[in-house]
């Protein structure tokens, strides 16, 4: 009769965390904003903003308009793990809600909401 005792001992299956597929986080602060906002995603990521109807608004790599790269050396914002940049808007971008997109070359995507008020 089976009760569902395993008459041979247990098994454990063990991976590694490392091997786990982790998220990927979107920062901005502050937000909402009306001159900069700092943007870190992490590193390797491709940075683009969107409008609502999906329009590609910018994109600070490489050297985008309006982006100041973050210093490593500033731990909470940018490091190994962690790219930063601040998005400084032209004057021709209205107010209004955008998309921040961090894309990685394995197809991994991740958006965060930033209001933009002039």
């Amino acid at each position: 009769m089976n009760i569902g005792a395993d008459e041979y001992g247990s098994s454990i299956i063990a991976e590694r965390s490392e091997n786990k597929p982790r998220s990927i986080e979107i920062f901005t602060y502050s937000n909402p904003f009306n001159s900069s906002c700092v943007i870190t995603a992490p590193a390797g990521a491709e940075i683009k903003i969107y409008d609502l109807r999906g329009n590609l608004i910018s994109t600070p790599y490489p050297a985008g308009a309006g982006f100041v790269p973050l210093d490593k050396g500033d731990r909470n914002l940018a490091s190994d793990r962690f790219q930063g940049v601040i998005w400084q808007p032209d004057e021709s971008v209205p107010s209004g809600i955008y998309l921040v997109r961090a894309i990685f070359n394995d197809g991994r995507v991740a958006s965060k909401r930033i209001v933009y008020l002039k």
